[in-house]
């Protein structure tokens, strides 16, 4: 593969206690062409609790094949800027091969910066097993 032609829009919102981000992409490596999109969204219920959600879509059109993840769950703000979370989540394929996964995940985070960090979360499909 010698490159990929990839272009996208992400745009993000937030208002009080809601936020919300979406995605879309679309990319040609000459041989096959990728559809990605997927949105995130948090209700904050205050003293640094929230229930946070994602879901990710990817289609790879060329062959027939599609990668999706949903995930439901929940972080607490420890202090202005540090936060941990845990979500459980779906991973599943409409590869032919049935594949369809429930995990979780445990972590933290910590934003850097006047306005916490970045403006977009990396989005979960860059964590799916990718066929090329």
């Amino acid at each position: 593969m010698d490159h990929i032609d990839y272009y996208g829009v992400e745009a993000a919102y937030s208002a009080g206690e809601i936020s919300a981000q979406g995605y879309l992409g679309h990319g040609d490596t000459g041989t096959q062409e990728i559809t990605i999109f997927g949105a995130s969204g948090a209700y904050g219920f205050g003293n640094g609790i929230a229930a946070i959600g994602e879901m990710d879509f990817l289609d790879i059109a060329d062959c027939g094949e599609t990668y999706n993840t949903i995930e439901l769950g929940g972080s607490y703000e420890t202090v202005a800027g540090a936060s941990v979370y845990a979500t459980l989540g779906n991973l599943g394929s409409d590869d032919g091969t049935g594949f369809d996964e429930i995990y979780y995940s445990i972590g933290a985070t910590f934003s850097f910066g006047p306005d916490g960090g970045i403006t977009f979360a990396q989005p979960t499909y860059l964590e799916l097993p990718l066929p090329f």
